[in-house]
């Protein structure tokens, strides 16, 4: 079961990331390569995982306060 448990969380997290990478192109108006170096870099200098990143970006967008840390 802990490789079932692995690979659902693993769906979810790129799931997470499809979803930010989705609204940073509507909202910025570009493409699916920019909007993902985007996520990335912030990723990268906030020093989060790529998932939380897109997590607490979806959440903010949908006027969430409450994120976890993940």
């Amino acid at each position: 079961h802990e490789s079932a448990n692995s690979l659902r969380g693993a769906l979810d997290s790129n799931r997470e990331i499809g979803k930010a990478v989705g609204l940073l192109m509507a909202t910025n108006g570009i493409g699916d390569q920019e909007a993902f170096d985007m996520l990335r870099e912030a990723s990268s200098t906030l020093n989060l995982r790529l998932a939380l990143v897109a997590r607490r970006l979806i959440a903010q967008h949908n006027g969430d306060a409450d994120v976890d840390a993940g």
